[in-house]
């Protein structure tokens, strides 16, 4: 029966209708008779009425594309005597309608049809922040054209918006209960959260491959408040570390929906929860709440300051002629990241910059030569 199915969906296609299930006659519990045909086949329920006279008639025809007007094309299957596969038995070809062009195949009702594919895909550019119009414009140019991808732009909205009314207000929940679940039914998954009066305020998770990186490579770790999400203008804060091979490892990865020190001070306790011994050294920016909360929390660990963040501002904090701040920025860039310099030389060559620049005066230069130690 498949393959009937998707014989005749081939044909439709082809010759440019589209199709619909008929009538199934089932005997001794299995199908033995099927129907198919064209979706314009039978009469119309509604009756044509004068739109300008609201007493004319009660029901009125629906506004669709889709226009039942009694074409007789079909087709009919059977089960033959043997039992073994379909067979036709009979077949009307001709349409009492223009049959549409290969090219607006798409705007068919079969065609329209959002594949587990297709919602799959939507669903992955939606997570990535891709809304539903851009997400059919990037379905048509890998597919080589609008008239190849199943659904409109509307059906794609249609199908998002679908999938929001069945979540509604309970997508908080939903994250809760699947790392909950997580936790109780997986090995070494660590999972916390904190709500206020029903709300989410803070959450942390790390998987088995997490605490393993933790366990090799956790002496060092940077946590970088930097990135928010649209939806809930919560912030997310991975933990973050750097392998044998120089690449970036993930140790945990939080939410919390502000930048207070208590937030960063949960965020930092659940952390120990999770891998139950402090890393010798926490890098982080010159946010004074996360300075706060590491002082407080992380009592074992050096604290210092990641230089660039402080250099990414140079062009910023100085003020001047483009092009002498550029020389400015290669300048100090040279002297800050420069790894074997000693002390004594560092500061000389510091000194030397500053009066060179005429910059003794700029306050922010200033504060960063005072707290070099971090």
């Amino acid at each position: 029966m498949e393959d009937a199915v998707t014989m005749y969906k081939a044909y439709e296609n082809k010759a440019g209708f589209d199709v619909r299930k008929s009538t199934s006659i089932w005997t001794k519990g299995v199908i033995s008779h099927r129907y198919m045909v064209c979706s314009k086949s039978g009469s119309p329920r509604c009756k044509d009425v004068d739109t300008m006279d609201t007493s004319s008639s009660s029901t009125k025809r629906r506004n669709t594309n889709i226009k039942v007007i009694g074409c007789k094309a079909y087709i009919r299957l059977k089960l033959p005597p043997s039992g073994q596969g379909f067979e036709i038995y009979h077949f009307v070809e001709a349409h009492n309608h223009v049959l549409v062009s290969d090219y607006n195949m798409d705007l068919t009702k079969g065609r329209r049809q959002l594949q587990f594919s297709d919602k799959e895909f939507i669903h992955g550019l939606q997570t990535m922040g891709v809304g539903p119009t851009f997400a059919h414009r990037v379905q048509s140019s890998l597919k080589g054209g609008q008239h190849l991808v199943t659904g409109s732009k509307n059906d794609f909205k249609n199908h998002v918006r679908n999938v929001r009314s069945v979540i509604g207000d309970a997508d908080t929940q939903m994250v809760v209960d699947k790392f909950s679940h997580n936790m109780l039914h997986l090995e070494k998954i660590f999972f916390q959260y904190k709500a206020v009066d029903g709300v989410l305020r803070s959450l942390l998770w790390s998987d088995d491959i997490c605490r393993l990186n933790y366990t090799m490579f956790g002496e060092v770790v940077a946590f970088d408040a930097a990135y928010s999400t649209n939806s809930h203008s919560m912030i997310f804060v991975p933990f973050t570390g750097v392998n044998c091979h120089k690449k970036c490892v993930t140790f945990v990865a939080g939410l919390i929906h502000n930048e207070t020190t208590e937030s960063y001070q949960w965020l930092l306790n659940a952390f120990l929860q999770a891998h139950r011994k402090h890393p010798l050294l926490v890098l982080t920016d010159q946010d004074p709440a996360m300075k706060q909360a590491v002082l407080t929390v992380l009592t074992k660990s050096t604290h210092r300051l990641c230089i660039w963040h402080i250099t990414n501002k140079i062009s910023v904090k100085l003020k001047g002629e483009l092009k002498l701040n550029e020389e400015i920025r290669c300048r100090v860039n040279k002297l800050v990241w420069n790894e074997f310099i000693i002390p004594e030389a560092f500061e000389s060559r510091w000194h030397d910059l500053i009066e060179e620049f005429n910059l003794g005066d700029n306050k922010w230069l200033q504060d960063m030569f005072a707290i070099r130690h971090q």
